[in-house]
Protein backbone atom coordinates (compact mmCIF):
# COMPACT_ATOMS: atom_id res chain seq x y z
CA UNK A 1 0.00 0.00 0.00
CA UNK A 2 1.31 3.36 -0.94
CA UNK A 3 0.79 6.36 1.71
CA UNK A 4 0.16 9.67 0.68
CA UNK A 5 0.67 12.74 1.77
CA UNK A 6 -1.71 15.62 0.35
CA UNK A 7 -0.42 19.09 0.40
CA UNK A 8 -2.62 21.95 -0.57
CA UNK A 9 -3.68 25.57 1.09
CA UNK A 10 -7.15 24.61 -0.19
CA UNK A 11 -9.27 22.03 2.33
CA UNK A 12 -12.13 20.92 -0.32
CA UNK A 13 -9.30 20.16 -2.53
CA UNK A 14 -7.05 17.96 0.06
CA UNK A 15 -10.46 16.45 1.38
CA UNK A 16 -11.84 15.59 -2.49
CA UNK A 17 -8.70 14.38 -3.38
CA UNK A 18 -7.99 11.92 -0.38
CA UNK A 19 -11.55 10.28 -0.90
CA UNK A 20 -10.59 9.67 -4.76
CA UNK A 21 -7.66 8.51 -4.47
CA UNK A 22 -8.62 5.99 -1.18
CA UNK A 23 -11.19 4.38 -3.84
CA UNK A 24 -8.14 3.11 -5.86
CA UNK A 25 -6.15 -0.51 -4.91
CA UNK A 26 -3.21 0.42 -3.57
CA UNK A 27 -2.91 3.71 -2.80
CA UNK A 28 -4.08 5.56 0.96
CA UNK A 29 -4.28 9.57 1.62
CA UNK A 30 -2.99 9.06 4.91
CA UNK A 31 -2.31 12.46 6.15
CA UNK A 32 -2.92 16.09 4.83
CA UNK A 33 -1.22 19.43 5.02
CA UNK A 34 -2.28 22.91 4.75
CA UNK A 35 1.34 24.48 4.70
CA UNK A 36 4.68 24.31 4.86
CA UNK A 37 5.29 23.78 8.12
CA UNK A 38 2.07 20.98 8.56
CA UNK A 39 4.05 19.98 5.80
CA UNK A 40 7.15 19.39 6.75
CA UNK A 41 5.61 18.17 10.46
CA UNK A 42 3.73 15.15 8.43
CA UNK A 43 7.06 14.36 6.62
CA UNK A 44 9.10 13.36 9.75
CA UNK A 45 6.10 11.16 11.06
CA UNK A 46 7.65 9.00 8.69
CA UNK A 47 4.41 7.39 7.45
CA UNK A 48 3.91 8.56 3.56
CA UNK A 49 6.14 7.34 0.53
CA UNK A 50 4.62 10.00 -1.50
CA UNK A 51 3.65 14.08 -0.79
CA UNK A 52 1.29 14.98 -3.34
CA UNK A 53 2.08 18.72 -3.58
CA UNK A 54 -0.59 21.01 -5.52
CA UNK A 55 0.98 23.60 -7.89
CA UNK A 56 -2.00 25.87 -7.43
CA UNK A 57 -1.07 26.30 -3.60
CA UNK A 58 0.86 29.88 -2.72
CA UNK A 59 4.37 29.18 -3.72
CA UNK A 60 4.07 25.10 -4.58
CA UNK A 61 7.90 25.70 -5.99
CA UNK A 62 8.75 26.61 -2.28
CA UNK A 63 6.58 23.95 -0.61
CA UNK A 64 8.76 21.30 -2.77
CA UNK A 65 12.16 22.60 -2.00
CA UNK A 66 11.07 22.39 1.48
CA UNK A 67 9.88 18.96 1.33
CA UNK A 68 12.94 17.90 -0.73
CA UNK A 69 15.06 19.17 1.63
CA UNK A 70 12.36 17.84 5.19
CA UNK A 71 14.92 14.84 5.91
CA UNK A 72 12.52 12.48 5.08
CA UNK A 73 12.57 9.52 2.63
CA UNK A 74 9.18 10.66 0.84
CA UNK A 75 9.13 11.50 -2.31
CA UNK A 76 7.51 14.23 -4.20
CA UNK A 77 5.14 14.91 -6.87
CA UNK A 78 3.66 17.71 -8.44
CA UNK A 79 -0.15 18.21 -9.09
CA UNK A 80 -1.65 19.82 -11.54
CA UNK A 81 1.47 21.46 -13.36
CA UNK A 82 1.69 23.63 -16.15
CA UNK A 83 2.97 21.21 -18.87
CA UNK A 84 5.66 23.80 -20.10
CA UNK A 85 9.53 22.85 -20.35
CA UNK A 86 10.02 25.64 -17.99
CA UNK A 87 7.44 24.42 -15.17
CA UNK A 88 8.70 21.10 -15.23
CA UNK A 89 12.00 21.85 -14.72
CA UNK A 90 11.30 24.23 -12.46
CA UNK A 91 9.79 21.49 -9.96
CA UNK A 92 12.40 19.25 -10.87
CA UNK A 93 15.04 20.56 -10.03
CA UNK A 94 13.59 22.01 -6.43
CA UNK A 95 13.46 18.01 -5.88
CA UNK A 96 10.20 16.92 -7.00
CA UNK A 97 10.30 13.16 -8.65
CA UNK A 98 6.82 13.41 -10.70
CA UNK A 99 4.13 15.58 -11.52
CA UNK A 100 0.85 15.39 -13.25
CA UNK A 101 -0.88 18.28 -16.08
CA UNK A 102 -3.63 19.95 -15.13
CA UNK A 103 -6.33 17.91 -17.36
CA UNK A 104 -4.74 14.44 -15.95
CA UNK A 105 -6.97 12.02 -14.61
CA UNK A 106 -7.31 10.15 -11.34
CA UNK A 107 -6.17 7.17 -13.18
CA UNK A 108 -3.09 8.86 -14.78
CA UNK A 109 -2.16 10.45 -11.00
CA UNK A 110 -2.56 6.71 -9.57
CA UNK A 111 -0.60 5.52 -12.48
CA UNK A 112 2.28 8.52 -11.71
CA UNK A 113 2.42 7.91 -8.00
CA UNK A 114 2.76 4.02 -8.71
CA UNK A 115 5.86 4.96 -11.26
CA UNK A 116 7.34 7.55 -8.79
CA UNK A 117 7.61 5.13 -6.31
CA UNK A 118 9.59 2.54 -9.09
CA UNK A 119 11.80 5.68 -9.60
CA UNK A 120 10.11 5.89 -13.02
CA UNK A 121 9.38 9.32 -14.44
CA UNK A 122 6.42 9.42 -16.90
CA UNK A 123 6.20 12.53 -19.34
CA UNK A 124 5.30 13.01 -22.76
CA UNK A 125 7.91 13.28 -25.82
CA UNK A 126 7.89 16.53 -25.69
CA UNK A 127 8.95 17.07 -22.09
CA UNK A 128 11.61 14.05 -22.42
CA UNK A 129 13.35 15.86 -25.10
CA UNK A 130 13.71 18.80 -22.65
CA UNK A 131 15.01 16.87 -19.82
CA UNK A 132 17.75 14.99 -22.21
CA UNK A 133 18.64 18.74 -23.68
CA UNK A 134 19.25 19.96 -20.25
CA UNK A 135 21.02 16.21 -19.06
CA UNK A 136 23.41 16.92 -22.21
CA UNK A 137 24.22 20.79 -21.06
CA UNK A 138 25.56 18.85 -17.79
CA UNK A 139 27.41 16.46 -19.44
CA UNK A 140 29.05 19.40 -20.61
CA UNK A 141 29.22 21.40 -17.21
CA UNK A 142 30.96 17.94 -16.25
CA UNK A 143 33.61 17.71 -18.39
CA UNK A 144 34.82 21.28 -18.52
CA UNK A 145 34.84 20.85 -14.78
CA UNK A 146 37.39 18.28 -14.93
CA UNK A 147 39.78 20.61 -16.73
CA UNK A 148 39.27 22.06 -20.17
CA UNK A 149 42.56 22.68 -22.38
CA UNK A 150 42.49 26.44 -23.40
CA UNK A 151 45.11 28.59 -25.00
CA UNK A 152 45.57 32.00 -23.46
CA UNK A 153 44.05 34.08 -26.35
CA UNK A 154 40.36 31.82 -25.91
CA UNK A 155 40.50 32.53 -21.79
CA UNK A 156 40.70 36.30 -22.85
CA UNK A 157 38.18 36.02 -25.27
CA UNK A 158 35.93 34.52 -22.63
CA UNK A 159 36.63 36.75 -19.85
CA UNK A 160 35.25 39.68 -22.51
CA UNK A 161 32.09 36.94 -23.57
CA UNK A 162 31.38 36.68 -19.98
CA UNK A 163 31.32 40.58 -20.06
CA UNK A 164 28.91 40.63 -22.95
CA UNK A 165 31.13 42.19 -25.80
CA UNK A 166 30.77 41.59 -29.20
CA UNK A 167 33.44 40.56 -31.60
CA UNK A 168 34.31 43.83 -32.84
CA UNK A 169 34.73 44.84 -29.30
CA UNK A 170 36.74 41.92 -28.62
CA UNK A 171 38.91 42.45 -31.07
CA UNK A 172 39.32 46.42 -30.71
CA UNK A 173 40.10 45.58 -27.15
CA UNK A 174 42.90 42.81 -27.64
CA UNK A 175 44.34 45.04 -31.21
CA UNK A 176 43.35 41.68 -33.34
CA UNK A 177 40.70 41.39 -36.85
CA UNK A 178 37.49 40.68 -36.02
CA UNK A 179 37.61 37.43 -38.31
CA UNK A 180 40.27 36.63 -35.30
CA UNK A 181 37.83 36.58 -32.67
CA UNK A 182 35.60 34.72 -34.51
CA UNK A 183 37.64 31.93 -35.35
CA UNK A 184 38.94 32.12 -31.67
CA UNK A 185 35.18 32.20 -30.60
CA UNK A 186 34.21 29.18 -32.88
CA UNK A 187 37.46 27.08 -31.71
CA UNK A 188 35.76 27.56 -27.95
CA UNK A 189 32.31 27.10 -28.96
CA UNK A 190 33.87 23.52 -30.49
CA UNK A 191 35.56 22.97 -27.45
CA UNK A 192 32.92 23.33 -24.72
CA UNK A 193 29.92 21.56 -27.11
CA UNK A 194 28.29 24.86 -26.53
CA UNK A 195 25.35 26.09 -29.26
CA UNK A 196 26.00 29.45 -28.61
CA UNK A 197 27.86 32.57 -26.50
CA UNK A 198 25.96 32.73 -23.23
CA UNK A 199 25.94 29.48 -23.23
CA UNK A 200 29.70 28.93 -23.78
CA UNK A 201 29.88 31.52 -20.90
CA UNK A 202 28.07 29.40 -18.82
CA UNK A 203 29.89 25.83 -18.83
CA UNK A 204 33.03 27.76 -18.07
CA UNK A 205 32.15 29.01 -15.05
CA UNK A 206 29.51 26.37 -13.32
CA UNK A 207 26.75 27.90 -13.19
CA UNK A 208 24.54 25.19 -14.91
CA UNK A 209 22.62 23.89 -12.09
CA UNK A 210 22.74 20.37 -11.40
CA UNK A 211 19.88 18.28 -11.64
CA UNK A 212 20.17 15.39 -8.63
CA UNK A 213 17.04 13.08 -9.36
CA UNK A 214 18.67 10.32 -10.86
CA UNK A 215 15.27 9.11 -12.74
CA UNK A 216 14.74 7.18 -15.79
CA UNK A 217 12.42 8.29 -18.52
CA UNK A 218 9.43 6.65 -19.31
CA UNK A 219 8.10 8.12 -22.82
CA UNK A 220 4.30 7.26 -24.30
CA UNK A 221 5.94 7.17 -27.64
CA UNK A 222 9.01 7.74 -29.45
CA UNK A 223 10.40 10.97 -28.55
CA UNK A 224 10.79 13.21 -31.78
CA UNK A 225 14.16 13.50 -33.31
CA UNK A 226 15.98 17.21 -33.34
CA UNK A 227 18.50 19.36 -34.66
CA UNK A 228 20.72 21.79 -33.76
CA UNK A 229 21.66 25.06 -36.13
CA UNK A 230 23.98 26.87 -34.41
CA UNK A 231 24.24 30.44 -36.78
CA UNK A 232 25.95 33.11 -35.96
CA UNK A 233 25.86 36.69 -38.21
CA UNK A 234 29.11 39.26 -36.98
CA UNK A 235 29.17 36.69 -33.78
CA UNK A 236 25.78 37.34 -32.58
CA UNK A 237 23.48 34.62 -31.56
CA UNK A 238 20.41 33.10 -33.14
CA UNK A 239 17.78 31.47 -31.26
CA UNK A 240 18.19 27.50 -31.70
CA UNK A 241 15.65 25.29 -34.19
CA UNK A 242 14.23 22.14 -32.94
CA UNK A 243 12.91 19.31 -35.79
Amino acid sequence: MIQLLIVSDSRLFRESLACVLDSHEGVKAVDTAADAGEMTTALLRGQTDIALIDAASTASTSLVRTASAAGSNSKIVVLGLEESEQAVLDVIEAGASGYVARDASARELTLTIEGVTRGEFLCPPTIAGCLLRRVATLARATGTARGLSLTRREREIANLLEHGLTNKQIAAALSVQVSTVKNHVHHLLEKLGACSRAEAVDLLHGRTRQDATGLSLHMSSTPPSFRVVRAQLEGEERPLAFS
